[in-house]
C-alpha cells in the first residue's frame, strides 16, 4: 500500500525502475493526458518513449495519492526556467532520470530538488568542472588521485544539480556561486547551502540518496525537513 499522508516535516523519495512489465507500462499510459501521449509518440526510440511514459505515469499516480486529485485532472505546468509544478494543491515535487532509473521527490510545503546520474558514462569531467564549478571545487576535484576523480565529479554534480533544481532556476543559476564540501559528503555531515539570489535568502539541506553502485543521486530540501522516507515504486519503504 501507499505510505501515510505526506507531512510538512518530511520528504518522500520514490525510486522508479524504467524497465517495467507491459502491465506497468499500460497502467502508466492510461493516466497520461492526450498531450502527454502525443509527446510520447514523438520519441524515435522505444526505450525513450518507455522511460517518459513510466516516469510521467508514476508522477501522476503518486501526485493523485498525495493530493486526492484524479490522475488526468492534475494540472502540471512549467515555470520560466522549465521546472514543473502543480497548478493546484500544496505539494512540491521534482523529477530526475538517468539510464534505467528515475527518482521523484515530494514535499508538502517547500520547494525540493533531486538529481540522479548513471556513473558508467565518462564525460570530460575536468572541462565541465572548469566551466561550471567554483574554483575551490575544481581545484579540490583535480587534486584527487586520478582514479578518484570521476566518482567525485558525479558527487559534486548531483549535489549542485539538486540544489539549483530546488531553487527552480536550473542552469540559469550560476553554479560557481556556491561550493560543495566533499569532506562533509564523505563524513555524512549535514550540508547547508544558502540561495544567495533569493530575497529573503533561503537555506537548503543537501543529502546523498543511496540508490545502487551504478548511480549517484542527491536531494535538496528546506533546512527544516527532519525526515526522509525512501520508497521503491511500487511500494517498499526505506527510512533515512
Amino acid at each position: 500500500m501507499f505510505p501515510n499522508i505526506l507531512k510538512s516535516s518530511e520528504a518522500h523519495i520514490w525510486i522508479v525502475k524504467l524497465r517495467a512489465s507491459h502491465q506497468d507500462f499500460d497502467k502508466s499510459w492510461q493516466v497520461l493526458t492526450s498531450s502527454e501521449k502525443q509527446h510520447a509518440e514523438q520519441f524515435k526510440f522505444p526505450h525513450l518513449q518507455e522511460n517518459f511514459v513510466l516516469t510521467r505515469g508514476a508522477l501522476r499516480l503518486l501526485l493523485a495519492h498525495y493530493t486526492n486529485i484524479p490522475e488526468r485532472e492534475l494540472g502540471l505546468r512549467k515555470n520560466q526556467y522549465g521546472k514543473p509544478y502543480l497548478l493546484a494543491g500544496d505539494v512540491h515535487f521534482n523529477v530526475s532520470h538517468s539510464k534505467d532509473l528515475a527518482i521523484i521527490a515530494f514535499n508538502k510545503e517547500h520547494p525540493i530538488g533531486v538529481d540522479v546520474e548513471f556513473i558508467q558514462r565518462k564525460p570530460d569531467y575536468a572541462a565541465i568542472a572548469r566551466r561550471f564549478f567554483s574554483p575551490i571545487e575544481t581545484a579540490a576535484l583535480l587534486a584527487l588521485p586520478k582514479k578518484e576523480q570521476l566518482k567525485n565529479f558525479f558527487i559534486l554534480w548531483t549535489y549542485k544539480e539538486a540544489f539549483i533544481k530546488a531553487v527552480g532556476k536550473g542552469l540559469s543559476y550560476n553554479l560557481s556561486k556556491f561550493a560543495i564540501d566533499l569532506a562533509k559528503v564523505y563524513n555524512q555531515e549535514k550540508m547547508l547551502i544558502k540561495d544567495q539570489e533569493a530575497l529573503p535568502k533561503q537555506t537548503y539541506a543537501l543529502r546523498t540518496i543511496l540508490v545502487s553502485a551504478e548511480y549517484y543521486a542527491a536531494l535538496a530540501t528546506a533546512e527544516s525537513i527532519a525526515t526522509i522516507q525512501q520508497f521503491y515504486y511500487p511500494f517498499t519503504p526505506i527510512i533515512m
